[in-house]
């Protein structure tokens, strides 16, 4: 008998058939001869068999599903089940002040799950200070189990308490990491002076808003029984043998190993109002020496100054892999001096105060640090509102930048930008500076071969931040790999813009060339993006006058020159910024693309412009005027009398 479908079944079809229907077939016959069956008749068309692939993974997965009803949660595998029980315990901790019990209540499902939460030691072994644990529950049911304890301290009595059960159970102790500690607390200090065998991570920070530094002699010597002025070596050397992370805020680090320790993690953070007695620069860099393993290094407020003989003295650190320094002046480029690390470290340096010769040391090492990364060379520039140091804002210029290889994302930005404990960036190494220049301007200009100050804005203006930026993008000209540019602000209309309204006109300015002799700033970008941009702000001077041009028309000159100059901007994307569509018609006339996102219209509506650029102009104008102060202040109070 002919097919139907005008192909022949294979050999052996019709026995396949004959044999799905006995007792004794098994799947594997059952399924295989299906397909050949229906193999058999579509295999000619390729369509026709892509749909009968589509309808068989449309089964399978009904019969994936099948196989869960065969697979109750009451009869999970216990290891499974505390699997489970461990990662709902970090998505739902147990909120004992306000009687929420999170991932405990799962447990009253059936006895099994009781049982098997109160046999996995582990899950009882993560203990908080701030009240939120009871650990009179947690420790009899952790066992012998390794400790570990976090949060941060709310009242003096949780700090005692807690402190004391610390102690007790030291030698179970894995991970400390404990903040907001007040130095009266003398009980926790007792940590540093105890045998911790188990100990890897320990984090103890001091209120730094009442830390050591503000005690009067009379004050710490009364402290002095019962608080170490400083942690001694042989905490590192002998009780705590297996720390590999730490981590102190407040509390004075003693600068004298003897041996090699195992530390990975290194930070610590002092006072900028008091520098560590009798502390020289050569026993940090001893004490370093004896931390060869050491990936991630962060000292704020903690450096002695530096002479030329302690940077020639170099220190190989070839794991570094985060570098972050920050002092009142140029000392944390001497610890970056002395240091020999690979091309893959991430470097944070933050200075209140640059002189010229800080300035210099910054060029040799910036340099040298670009030299190296040859293989895989910075492409990125990020430019930011310098108001995150605003203490150092007063009269004085301030730059601050981060150079990478890849477009950060931004909770690694944050990272760097807020955090004083080491970052890692995996692969992406990356430059971070934030310095205030001070001190004569000749100098600087001959550092960065800047032949005279630049006039921005037609020669009208003189904005502060406008010289160093000037002095930074001329050395930036030398890394000819740098691909995009990225300026970036803080969109807070609670707080005056005033210094985000310079520091904006700074870095478009910087984008232009007033001389043309002396090459167009960062001549390789092709790329910009702007995030956070008041782009509808006029031009104010430093007597509050404005003027006719915004911050949009400066933009589109910019855009026009470097595309006249033939270096132009290719692609400019904005975010989080106030856009009209009149702006973007005569952007595009010189780059490819201009890309807005869905945030560039959530800040204001773009139709009323004029009443927006007028209430900027007027606030921005009373704010640098000083014969205004009074009465700002004055309306200030009449505008929070009629809020309230």
């Amino acid at each position: 008998m002919s097919n139907p479908h005008g192909s022949v079944p294979p050999k052996g079809v019709g026995r396949s058939r004959m044999k799905i229907n006995a007792e004794e077939a098994v799947a594997a016959n059952f399924w295989l001869a299906a397909r050949t069956a229906r193999e058999a008749r579509f295999s000619s068309s390729r369509d026709t068999w892509r749909n009968e692939v589509e309808a068989m993974d449309a089964q399978l997965l009904a019969a994936k599903l099948r196989l869960n009803d065969f697979s109750p949660i009451y009869a999970l595998p216990t290891e499974i089940l505390a699997r489970i029980f461990e990662l709902l315990a970090t998505l739902d901790p147990i909120r004992a002040l306000r009687r929420r019990w999170g991932w405990a209540c799962i447990t009253h499902v059936s006895r099994r799950f009781r049982a098997v939460a109160i046999g996995h030691a582990s899950l009882w072994s993560r203990l908080s200070v701030d009240g939120q644990t009871p650990w009179n529950l947690f420790l009899p049911r952790a066992r012998g189990t390794l400790l570990s304890v976090h949060g941060e301290i709310q009242t003096d009595q949780q700090s005692q308490l807690y402190a004391a059960l610390t102690l007790q159970n030291i030698e179970r102790m894995q991970a400390i990491e404990v903040s907001n500690v007040i130095p009266e607390a003398y009980e926790w200090h007792g940590i540093l002076r105890s045998v911790a065998p188990k100990l890897q991570t320990l984090s103890l920070g001091l209120d730094m808003d009442d830390d050591p530094s503000d005690w009067s002699d009379s004050d710490e010597a009364e402290r002095a029984e019962n608080v170490p002025q400083h942690m001694r070596p042989q905490f590192l050397t002998k009780n705590a043998p297996n720390l590999t992370s730490l981590s102190l805020a407040g509390i004075r680090m003693c600068w004298k190993l003897n041996a090699p320790i195992a530390l990975r993690s290194l930070s610590l953070h002092g006072s900028v109002r008091r520098n560590p007695p009798h502390l020289v620069f050569s026993s940090v860099l001893g004490c370093l020496r004896n931390m060869p393993l050491l990936q991630h290094l962060a000292l704020k407020n903690i450096l002695p100054p530096s002479t030329r003989r302690d940077v020639d003295a170099r220190v190989s650190m070839p794991h570094l892999r985060s570098l972050s320094s920050a002092e009142p002046d140029g000392r944390c480029l001497g610890l970056w001096a002395s240091l020999d690390v690979p091309s893959t470290c991430s470097i944070r340096i933050g200075a209140a105060e640059l002189d010229s010769v800080g300035a210099t040391t910054w060029k040799e090492l910036l340099l040298e640090q670009l030299a190296k990364r040859q293989k895989n060379p910075y492409r990125h520039v990020r430019f930011e509102d310098p108001a995150t140091g605003a203490q150092w804002m007063d009269d004085h210029e301030v730059i601050q930048f981060t150079v990478s290889s890849v477009v950060l994302d931004e909770s690694t930005i944050a990272g760097l930008r807020y955090s004083d404990e080491p970052h890692d960036t995996d692969d992406d190494a990356t430059l971070t500076f934030a310095f205030l220049f001070s001190g004569p301007a000749q100098p600087f200009r001959d550092l960065s071969g800047v032949a005279s100050p630049t006039d921005f804005h037609h020669g009208r203006l003189h904005l502060k931040g406008a010289f160093s930026m000037e002095c930074v993008t001329t050395l930036l000209t030398r890394v000819t790999t740098l691909e995009s540019v990225e300026i970036c602000g803080w969109y807070d209309s609670r707080r005056s813009s005033t210094v985000f309204q310079e520091f904006v006109q700074v870095y478009y300015c910087a984008l232009l060339d007033k001389h043309p002799s002396t090459g167009y700033a960062l001549p390789s970008v092709r790329s910009l993006s702007l995030r956070n941009v008041h782009l509808r702000q006029r031009f104010i001077d430093d007597r509050g006058r404005g003027s006719n041009d915004r911050l949009c028309d400066t933009l589109c000159e910019m855009l026009r020159r470097r595309y006249f100059a033939d270096i132009a901007i290719r692609t400019v994307k904005i975010s989080g910024t106030v856009v009209d569509d009149s702006w973007i018609q005569p952007w595009e006339n010189y780059v490819d693309e201009v890309h807005c996102d869905e945030t560039c219209f959530e800040y204001g509506d773009p139709n009323n412009e004029s009443s927006d650029e007028t209430s900027e102009t007027e606030s921005l104008s009373r704010l640098l005027s000083e014969d205004d102060s009074e009465q700002w202040g004055e309306d200030e109070d009449e505008e929070d009398d009629d809020e309230e």
